[in-house]
């Protein structure tokens, strides 16, 4: 069955599923997050809690955590891709995402292959 959603509902379904994500490969949830939705574009800033291990290791070996959070923007960018591919059945051409670890802030953009109020209306029933 499919059903439409308004852009603020399809706003909150992303937030859920990018938190959702964030806690399975960080074991934590976001702090704030905000989405814009800007033509074939999904744009995503959030506030994350640096993981304590890391946040000590910064103080000695600051490019091996450097290098990690680039591995856990990978695997991050793999999963999010599989759960909004999935869930909302989009067509995901590109995901960029960067972490700035001083200020914990993290911004993510996602490249769909058409505008996305043409997907609005054609979603499948959300479980």
């Amino acid at each position: 069955m499919r059903v439409s959603l308004s852009v603020g509902e399809f706003k909150q379904e992303i937030l859920k599923t990018y938190n959702l994500v964030n806690k399975e490969i960080f074991h934590g949830g976001v702090r704030q997050q905000k989405v814009e939705l800007e033509g074939n574009r999904i744009i995503i800033l959030s506030q994350n809690g640096r993981a304590p291990v890391l946040k000590t290791l910064d103080t000695y070996v600051s490019d091996i955590t450097g290098y990690l959070d680039y591995l856990l923007a990978q695997i991050f960018k793999e999963r999010i891709r599989e759960e909004l591919e999935k869930r909302f059945q989009l067509h995901i051409t590109a995901i960029f995402k960067d972490y700035d670890a001083s200020s914990e802030t993290s911004g993510t953009v996602i490249y769909l292959e058409r505008n996305f109020q043409s997907y609005l209306n054609e979603l499948p029933e959300l479980s």
